[in-house]
């Protein structure tokens, strides 16, 4: 794909799996990366209050060793003036 866009809730459960942000953000930009193709862009976004932006890029950077790519550009994005205060964390790539 030519865009992956990933913006998880905090927490999910279904009926075989549980979701939770943090750790499992690794194996998730992993599987982002494994299908985007060369040069294409990937947005990923955590309204995860607990986690840090600094955290947050460990896992993705993470994700992308574990996915062998290679991440040319990474860039944060401003906080949407629709939701001020919010502090949401979210990360432009391109591969």
């Amino acid at each position: 794909f030519d865009l992956v866009i990933a913006d998880p809730p905090t927490y999910a459960t279904t009926k075989k799996t549980r979701w939770k942000s943090g750790k499992q953000w690794v194996g998730l930009a992993a599987s982002c990366f494994a299908v985007a193709a060369p040069g294409a862009i990937v947005l990923l976004s955590s309204n995860d209050g607990r986690m840090s932006m600094g955290r947050f890029r460990r896992f993705v950077h993470e994700g992308a060793r574990e996915a062998g790519v290679k991440l040319r550009q990474v860039k944060e994005l401003p906080e949407p003036s629709d939701f001020p205060g919010s502090a949401p964390k979210r990360l432009w790539i391109r591969l």
